[in-house]
C-alpha cells in the first residue's frame, strides 16, 4: 500500500454511517477503498486481500465482537488515523459494562504511530479519556466549545432535512445534508475530522457532503408510491440506543406519526417490563406505536382504553405489513427500527415493492430489497 492513509473507524455506534461520510469526502479526493458494514476480522482480511497500489486512501470500520477484536485488527491495518465514535452497550453479554467496551475501543488509539491522528468525540467522556492512551496527535469533535472540530447550529426537525455549521481553525462552513433528525450530525463531525485529520480542506468536507444520503437501514429516507415518508433504521436495535433514535419523532412535524418496532439486542435484566414501558414513553411523542414479531408478545398486558387505537402488536410480519399498507394518510411519517436478524425493513419495502419473502428470521446480511430470494419489482410495475 507504500505510504497511503490507512484510517480505522471504531466504537458502540454511529461508525458505520461515519465511514460512509468520510468515505464521500475521501471519493472526491481520490481512490478510495471504503471497508464498510462487513466489518469483522475475517471481512477484514479479505478486503486487505483485495487492495493495491493504486489506491490513494484506505478506510476501513472495525467492529468487535469479543475482547481482542479491536487489538487483532489494528495490528493488521496498522493505521494512521483512528476514530472512536462513542461507548455503549452494544454486545452487552461480551463486555457487560462501558468500561469494559471502552478498554477495547481504546486499542485503536494505543497502537497508533506517533505521528499519527486520534480522533475522539469530545462529548462522550469514555472516548474523550482515551486522549491519554494515544501516543500520536489527538484531534477533539463534538459540541463543546472545547472541542478542535465543533459543531454548532444543529437543525433537523422533519420535514427539515440536517443541516448544522461546523467551526475548525477559526473558520466556520455549514454543511446541509439529505439527512433525517439530528443523531448523525456527531457522525458527520466524525467524518470531518476524519478528513481534517489527513489534510483536507474544511471547506472541501462541507462541499462532498452537501445532500449526503443516509446508508442504507441507518435511518435511510425512503417514500411509498402514497406518500408516505419511512425512516428505516433496521440493521441494528441494542436497547441503549433506541429510545435515543426513535426520540427524534418527538419534534417532527407530519399528518400522523408512527413508530414500528421489532425485537431489542443486549437488554439487560428483565425483558418483558422493557418493551412495555418503551411503548408507554413512545406514545407521549407519536401518535401510533407498533410492534412486530416476538416482541408483539410483550404487549399484550397493556389491554387498557388508552393503548386502543395507538398501541398494536402483530407476531406476523404480513400482517404488520398489510395493516400499515392499508391504513394510509399522505405524508405521514414511519419510523422502523430493529435487530437485523428480523429485517423488518420489509415493513418499508413491501410499500415500495411487490416483495415474496417474510420469515420471520433470516440471516442473510443483505437488505431485504436486495436480496435475490426475494425476487422485489417496484409496485405497479408490468
Amino acid at each position: 500500500m507504500g505510504n497511503i492513509p490507512v484510517i480505522g473507524i471504531t466504537g458502540s455506534c454511529g461508525k458505520t454511517s461515519a465511514t460512509n461520510f468520510l468515505g464521500k469526502i475521501l471519493q472526491d479526493q481520490g481512490r478510495t477503498f471504503v471497508g464498510i458494514d462487513s466489518n469483522g476480522g475475517s471481512w477484514m482480511h479479505k478486503n486487505l486481500r483485495r487492495l493495491n497500489g493504486s489506491y490513494s486512501y484506505l478506510l476501513q470500520e472495525i467492529a468487535a465482537a469479543k475482547q481482542g477484536d479491536i487489538r487483532a485488527s489494528t495490528q493488521v491495518m496498522q493505521p494512521s488515523v483512528g476514530i472512536v465514535t462513542t461507548i455503549g452497550q452494544d454486545h452487552f453479554t461480551a463486555f457487560r459494562t462501558y468500561e469494559a467496551t471502552a478498554r477495547e475501543k481504546r486499542a485503536l488509539v494505543e497502537l497508533l504511530p506517533q505521528d499519527g491522528v486520534a480522533v475522539l468525540n469530545a462529548d462522550d467522556p469514555y472516548v474523550l479519556a482515551m486522549t491519554e492512551a494515544s501516543p500520536a496527535r489527538v484531534l477533539t469533535y463534538g459540541t463543546g466549545q472545547d472541542a478542535d472540530v465543533r459543531i454548532s447550529e444543529v437543525r433537523g426537525n422533519w420535514p427539515e432535512l440536517l443541516s448544522m455549521d461546523v467551526t475548525y481553525g477559526g473558520e466556520t462552513v455549514t454543511i446541509g445534508t439529505g439527512l433525517f433528525g439530528d443523531l448523525l450530525a456527531l457522525s458527520l463531525s466524525a467524518a470531518v475530522a476524519g478528513a481534517l485529520a489527513v489534510g483536507i480542506p474544511l471547506r472541501q468536507c462541507a462541499s462532498s457532503l452537501n445532500g449526503i444520503r443516509a446508508y442504507d437501514r441507518r435511518m435511510s429516507i425512503h417514500r411509498s408510491p402514497e406518500g408516505v415518508y419511512f425512516i428505516n433504521d433496521c440493521k441494528k436495535a441494542p436497547y441503549w440506543s433506541v429510545l435515543p433514535a426513535v426520540s427524534q419523532m418527538k419534534d417532527a412535524e407530519a399528518p400522523r406519526k408512527t413508530i414500528v418496532l421489532g425485537s431489542f439486542s443486549d437488554v439487560p435484566g428483565s425483558v418483558s417490563g422493557k418493551y412495555r414501558a418503551m411503548a408507554r414513553t413512545l406514545m407521549e411523542f407519536v401518535d401510533r406505536v407498533v410492534f412486530v414479531g416476538k416482541s408483539a408478545y410483550y404487549l399484550r398486558k397493556l389491554n387498557g382504553p388508552e393503548y386502543q387505537g395507538r398501541v398494536y402488536g402483530f407476531e406476523n410480519m404480513v400482517e404488520a405489513c398489510d395493516f400499515l399498507r392499508n391504513d394510509v394518510i399522505a405524508n405521514e411519517l414511519i419510523y422502523a427500527k430493529s435487530s437485523k436478524n428480523e429485517h423488518l425493513e420489509r415493513v418499508v419495502y413491501s410499500q415500495i415493492y411487490d416483495m415474496s419473502c417474510y420469515k420471520n428470521l433470516c440471516s442473510e446480511e443483505v437488505s431485504c430489497h436486495l436480496c435475490k430470494k426475494n425476487g422485489c419489482t417496484p409496485l405497479g410495475s408490468a
